[in-house]
């Protein structure tokens, strides 16, 4: 059983081999809040928050990385802001100082207001999430992700019984290539996700072809309006998800 974790950036957090720790934390801070953020950010970081028009955006996009260094720094023990990261081929960022948390791995994802972080030891992983909502253009993007039992399965739905269906796809399918590193470069017709156990919200296996890899993977409901999918490789283990707040500055 894992040790209590305390709060990230201030303490160093226990995660215990074969335990997923899911945290979610709210994007919507103050502006003076934001400002301080900025300083754990490294220099790709705020070029990357610049790229966006829309302050609002940018400053989401800042809060849900500094969020993701306050976190990491909970298990590393090493300070937010010291933190250094090294992006794979496809762009998925790795730890390179993991302090006292050797064989860390970890993966953000973020929709609206809401933004979540997987971190588990020794297994590559991903997480996705969205906001529940509608899709104007839901039937073109199904013919060009889902596989055909997928297609059967979601033309037999109707309404909001439909999208929650391919939202479970998505994110899903979302989850494991982030796991993978591999972006939507991967094909996703070839990744078949089972309606009845993502709908149960439970662990099952998806074999992707083109990798000759499994993966666990399991449904995460997210109160407030949000969808979300959790991707392991190997085998799941036990998930507990935490809400986290930013402390005082």
């Amino acid at each position: 059983m894992d040790e209590p974790a305390q709060t990230p950036g201030t303490s160093t957090s226990v995660l215990a081999k074969g335990s997923i720790h899911i945290w979610r934390w709210p994007l919507t801070v103050p502006p003076t809040r934001v400002e301080s953020l900025t300083r754990s950010l490294n220099e790709m970081e705020l070029e990357r928050a610049g790229r966006y028009h829309f302050e609002t955006l940018r400053h989401k996009f800042i809060v849900a990385h500094a969020g993701l260094r306050a976190v990491l720094a909970g298990y590393t023990g090493i300070p937010a802001e010291q933190l250094s990261f090294r992006l794979g081929v496809q762009g998925k960022p790795t730890l390179v100082n993991r302090g006292a948390a050797p064989g860390l791995e970890f993966n953000l994802s973020d929709s609206q207001d809401i933004a979540l972080a997987a971190v588990t030891l020794h297994q590559p992983i991903g997480v996705d999430i969205e906001r529940v909502r509608e899709i104007p253009e839901l039937d073109s993007i199904t013919t060009s992700i889902l596989a055909p039992e997928e297609l059967s399965f979601l033309r037999s739905r109707k309404g909001p019984e439909r999208l929650a269906a391919f939202l479970r796809f998505w994110t899903c399918k979302e989850a494991i290539i982030k796991a993978m590193g591999v972006g939507l470069s991967a094909n996703l017709k070839r990744i078949v996700v089972d309606a009845e156990s993502a709908a149960a919200s439970r662990w099952f296996t998806v074999h992707v072809p083109a990798s000759g890899r499994t993966w666990s993977v399991r449904s995460l409901p997210i109160d407030g309006g949000y969808q979300a999918a959790l991707a392991i490789e190997g085998s799941g283990g036990d998930v507990d998800v935490r809400e986290w707040t930013f402390p005082d500055a």
